[in-house]
């Protein structure tokens, strides 16, 4: 993978995370179904979003957990969910839930992939990014 962010979004490198799981797995994908192709929604269209998502992970017998993403200030915040899988799973559900980009936690280090896989840029290490 190029370790580039040509193409990520400067956004996605301000994205902070609230997860109230004590133990978190030491590597897993974050993914949502709000906002796909970056395109706003309402609340109750993201929310809908999110059954889809969380329906689809059900059916490929993953087990979420509740992450939400979003700034700092929580003036934005995502309902996501971290899930363990491979690198292909979660590409496939960041393509089919139309989502620009995915994070990825690995050995507890922050990095964000774009939907084709090719670009992984690293953010920050986990703990320094949860509110």
């Amino acid at each position: 993978m190029q370790e580039s962010p040509q193409n990520l979004n400067p956004l996605f490198f301000q994205t902070w995370f609230i997860c109230e799981w004590e133990t978190v797995p030491e590597s897993f994908y974050i993914l949502t179904g709000a906002n796909p192709d970056s395109i706003v929604q309402t609340e109750a269209e993201n929310a809908a979003l999110n059954a889809r998502l969380l329906a689809r992970l059900t059916e490929l017998e993953l087990t979420p957990f509740p992450v939400q993403a979003g700034s700092k200030d929580r003036s934005h915040i995502e309902e996501s969910f971290g899930i363990e899988c491979s690198l292909e799973r979660a590409l496939e559900l960041c393509n089919e839930f139309e989502q620009d980009a995915l994070f990825s936690v690995e050995n507890h280090d922050v990095f964000i992939i774009d939907r084709t896989g090719t670009e992984k840029q690293f953010m920050s290490p986990w703990p320094a990014r949860q509110l």
